[in-house]
């Protein structure tokens, strides 16, 4: 049970130490992770996609680790209001929605706190991670990246494991 535990957490950050992210994903169709999505999703091939410097609004963002390594892609809707939610393209056993809130200064966002509850393949309880970033928007508003540091928590609230990366989103709306 502890090992599938670990596999589902391993599976959430896909990379955490030197493994690479396809090594620690057992659900990952090896050799067809997607990087990006299609280009015409993309806001800057979309011509009503207005430019901004809010980072409220849809994007699609992609995390790598810090070798450069793919760990996972999401939808990541910021709202007005500070919140945050990224709906992540990983197995559902894994929970992959997270919240989160977070304030922007100028073209600078700190994504204060990120979090989500993890399971293991028999949907059962095995903890949480708690993400923060560091992003910056671009000239026109319709990109941004930066850095992240990911947490797992396991379910008594033991730091289990952590991952360092970058992150880079493309506005979607």
């Amino acid at each position: 049970m502890k090992y599938a535990a670990m596999l589902a957490i391993a599976a959430l950050t896909l990379g955490i130490g030197t493994m690479s992210a396809q090594a620690c994903d057992p659900f990952a169709n090896k050799g067809a992770v997607p990087t990006r999505l299609p280009a015409s999703l993309l806001a800057r091939n979309n011509a009503h996609a207005p430019a901004r410097h809010s980072i409220v609004g849809l994007w699609h963002v992609v995390h790598t680790d810090s070798s450069g390594n793919f760990l996972f892609e999401g939808f990541d809707l910021w709202h007005s209001d500070g919140t945050e939610e990224e709906m992540a393209n990983l197995p559902p056993a894994t929970g992959p929605v997270c919240f989160g809130v977070w304030t922007q200064n100028g073209k600078t966002i700190e994504l204060l706190t990120h979090v989500a509850f993890t399971y293991d393949l028999n949907n059962n309880f095995t903890g949480t991670i708690n993400l923060t970033e560091a992003n910056k928007m671009s000239k026109d508003g319709n990109s941004f990246s930066g850095t992240f540091d990911l947490k797992q928590y396991d379910a008594d609230g033991n730091l289990v494991g952590e991952a360092t990366g970058t992150s880079a989103a493309d506005r979607l709306d």
